[in-house]
């Protein structure tokens, strides 16, 4: 059963087909409703859309130099100014950076005031940040989170029968979670302090631990604070309402009760009122958890691994897919965004005059969509990062997983795909 077609107003639809991978259409896995979105897409074919940064150096040159006359070029001491470059691919219509003629420009503009959205000047598909403290900042998730939605409106209107799947790498701007998220990284291990509110959370079988949840107070009075399946965990100590203690089990009557009301738990109640919490026996072998051992079982946990990130969440919510890659390959970042970013920075270095004044230009012409990110080169690092997908998924195709496993060990996290492929980039 597939979802009722649910588009937005606006402009009529492109042609039916504009070019490659394109998947078929994707059965609803909500059938006859699809909540929490806006608008259902489910029924519609995919397009899939890759994202990354790059960051370029005003005095970056290649490794490798000419030595004449046993004279070699002289290196500047500093990498120089820096540039953060945001940009989006696609193999099917746009390329690299979703570049737009004015006339179409015009027409995201039309679409975008329908909306109340203010007028681009420009496409979004590529974006730059003159970056630095004393500069415009740093390129955060909100700058990224602008960029996705104002690429999506350009799809919404040149390609609107079609469903976006957009593709990103696993960065911590990218992986962001939402305000109230479930996330044990903004949560200390006891109460109050700087962490943040997070949201109730629903009990299932899977959130729950074996060990007791019960307060003993001194005038023998006995609470039992173990939740059940179906039960809503708050993360704020309540106001001394609904028969529970509103105090933490480890200080179960202070001189001043309300000293926590309405103050964040922290991860050792939490835990404490799951079950998670083992009972202190006085044994040699109960070592209580560090806030490191807390972090891990929280985080294991059925509610805070289902957690999306924002990213994920807006695109959701709009009817599109968001994924992110794996940590640490760069290989299978979304459509081979990563091979462009590296055929970029080859050119730029190979080229780098290494004046200030014309950086940016240079940064920009080292990504031209005609004599460097064509369209066929686009294509090319697609298919590249499609046939390392195929690798990891079937182990016959990559030798075996002890040789994938062998390859992560000699890495950084964070790999750089120009070194990892550099003939494959210098070729392409």
């Amino acid at each position: 059963m597939l979802c009722t077609p649910c588009t937005p107003p606006g402009p009529a639809a492109g042609p039916a087909v504009w070019g490659l991978r394109m998947g078929p259409p994707r059965r609803c896995p909500r059938p006859g409703t699809c909540k929490g979105v806006r608008f259902c897409r489910c029924h519609l074919p995919l397009i899939h859309v890759g994202q990354d940064e790059a960051a370029f150096k005003s005095h970056a040159l290649p490794k490798a130099i000419w030595i004449i006359g046993c004279v070699r070029g002289m290196r500047k001491k500093s990498d120089g100014i820096g540039l953060m470059a945001s940009a989006f691919v696609d193999e099917t219509l746009f390329g690299f950076g979703t570049e737009l003629t004015a006339a179409q420009l015009a027409t995201v503009n039309r679409y975008r005031a329908m909306l109340g959205k203010a007028a681009l000047t420009e496409s979004p598909g590529r974006r730059f940040l003159d970056y630095g403290a004393n500069k415009e900042g740093y390129w955060t998730s909100e700058h990224f989170m602008e960029q996705v939605h104002d690429v999506l409106d350009v799809f919404a209107v040149m390609m609107p029968d079609y469903q976006v799947m957009m593709q990103v790498d696993h960065s911590s701007g990218h992986a962001a979670k939402k305000e109230g998220a479930l996330n044990t990284n903004t949560m200390n291990s006891g109460p109050g302090g700087k962490q943040a509110n997070l949201r109730p959370s629903c009990m299932t079988a899977g959130c729950l631990g074996p060990h007791p949840a019960v307060i003993t107070f001194r005038d023998g009075t006995v609470v039992d604070c173990k939740l059940q399946v179906g039960d809503m965990q708050e993360f704020n100590f309540p106001l001394g309402e609904g028969g529970k203690p509103a105090v933490p089990f480890f200080d179960r009557e202070p001189d001043d009760p309300a000293q926590y009301f309405g103050k964040a738990k922290g991860m050792k109640q939490v835990l404490f009122e799951r079950g998670w919490w083992a009972p202190d026996t006085g044994g040699a072998r109960c070592k209580p958890m560090n806030k490191g051992d807390m972090e891990v079982a929280l985080a294991g946990l059925p509610d805070f691994m289902a957690e999306t990130s924002a990213f994920e969440d807006s695109l959701n919510w709009c009817g599109h897919y968001g994924l992110l890659s794996p940590k640490g390959h760069p290989e299978l970042a979304g459509q081979g965004v990563e091979y462009c970013w590296g055929k970029a920075k080859q050119f730029y270095r190979r080229h780098n005059t290494m004046d200030n004044k014309t950086f940016k230009q240079r940064v920009i012409e080292s990504m031209d969509t005609k004599e460097v990110l064509n369209m066929e080169r686009v294509r090319k690092f697609a298919r590249r990062a499609r046939a390392y997908r195929n690798g990891y998924r079937e182990p016959e195709l990559a030798g075996s997983y002890l040789g994938i496993e062998k390859l992560v060990k000699r890495s950084k996290a964070h790999r750089c795909t120009l070194d990892q492929a550099y003939s494959f980039i210098m070729n392409a």
